[in-house]
């Protein structure tokens, strides 16, 4: 497997690592992922594993920014080695910015998220804040995103990544920067339900762990959320879904005093509708804090025997029916990370399920 460095600016090669003794390459749905690279210490290598240049094996179609270098030498590894680590381009270049003053916005969930790419990253009306020639100023929504009800997001200062992650855990979406012919590309996508046609067992891989928890202490369905304003001036609003009634209606209050319809950066006032649907943006992600709280999460390492193959009838963040024959549960979940490692004994790849996270969505679906 080649291993490419490539010029940040113009997405040139630099140089093939061909001599790397190990490498490991995890994504991870919805929060991008991170790499590592070990390679002996040569001249070629100290020349081109330095921070800020790319990382691309051939196999891949993201890339990854080198932010960490480390060599060393062990008892176990006498010979010095040159270990490089980063995140993939999306979060390492994204979480280099801010939302520059106040973002108000009225879309749906995958339209936010290219608005405050565009305006904070990618094109923005100040030229030295675009993170460089090699980025494309679009940011493409995928043929997978679902038509989705619109949310209204307001922000101020907060760190571009962690709103794109936050947005993206709450609707299920994934932000990747893309590597295509000359060029790298962010990418907004959505995992794909395939539980009816792709069924997956256990016993058709190495289960390295799993564990199962299903628990409703903390569970609350219902929320009062107050905003700006004092005592009886204070503005407030509800999230009552039909099945909360009697013992089944679980109460949470909600302030959300920091919500202000007036912002430090405009004197003009949010309408009274605009504001509402705010607060109660804020009501149904705070309920996310407080399910019915179940949980399966498994590691399982593939060997090639499965029935179905990861990358062609299934993909990172689908949805599969599951088969623990160990816990004996069978469940819907969700593909939450690709760990693939390669050394000297070959290469692994390993992949963790999990229940899919509620979301906002899900919420007002099950209000309705």
């Amino acid at each position: 497997m080649n291993i490419y460095v490539l010029d940040p600016d113009t997405l040139d090669r630099l140089a093939v690592i061909n001599t790397y003794s190990a490498r490991s390459w995890n994504k991870v749905w919805g929060e991008s992922g991170t790499f590592q690279i070990w390679a002996p210490v040569t001249e070629e290598n100290e020349e081109f594993l330095v921070r800020e240049n790319l990382i691309w094996p051939d196999d891949q179609d993201l890339v990854g920014v080198i932010d960490v270098v480390h060599k060393y030498t062990s008892e176990d590894s006498p010979m010095p080695t040159l270990e490089v680590s980063g995140y993939f381009a999306e979060k390492a270049y994204l979480q280099r910015r801010i939302i520059w003053g106040n973002l108000l916005v009225k879309d749906t969930p995958a339209a936010v998220i290219r608005k405050i790419i565009r305006e904070n990253a990618s094109a923005c009306d100040d030229t030295l804040r675009r993170l460089g020639p090699s980025i494309q100023r679009g940011v493409i929504i995928a043929d997978s995103v679902p038509a989705q009800s619109n949310i209204t997001y307001c922000n101020s200062y907060g760190n571009v990544w962690d709103e794109v992650k936050g947005i993206s855990l709450e609707h299920n979406l994934d932000t990747r920067l893309v590597l295509s012919e000359s060029s790298l590309s962010f990418i907004v996508s959505s995992s794909i339900d395939r539980s009816d046609e792709v069924n997956l067992s256990t016993d058709l891989g190495f289960l390295t762990d799993s564990d199962y928890t299903c628990d409703g202490s903390d569970y609350c369905n219902t929320a009062l959320i107050a905003g700006e304003g004092e005592g009886s001036d204070r503005i407030t609003t509800s999230i009552i879904p039909q099945e909360a009634i009697q013992r089944n209606r679980r109460e949470l209050y909600v302030d959300a005093r920091d919500l202000q319809k007036t912002s430090a950066d405009s004197q003009d006032p949010m309408p009274d509708s605009v504001y509402l649907e705010a607060l109660e943006q804020r009501g149904y992600k705070k309920l996310l804090d407080y399910p019915i709280y179940e949980s399966y999460e498994c590691s399982l390492q593939l060997t090639g025997e499965e029935g179905y193959t990861f990358g062609k009838d299934y993909f990172l963040g689908d949805i599969v029916t599951l088969t623990d024959s160990v816990l004996k549960v069978q469940i819907k979940a969700a593909v939450k990370e690709h760990q693939l490692s390669e050394d000297k004994d070959g290469r692994v790849d390993t992949l963790v399920f999990g229940l899919a996270i509620p979301t906002i969505t899900a919420l007002i679906k099950r209000r309705n």
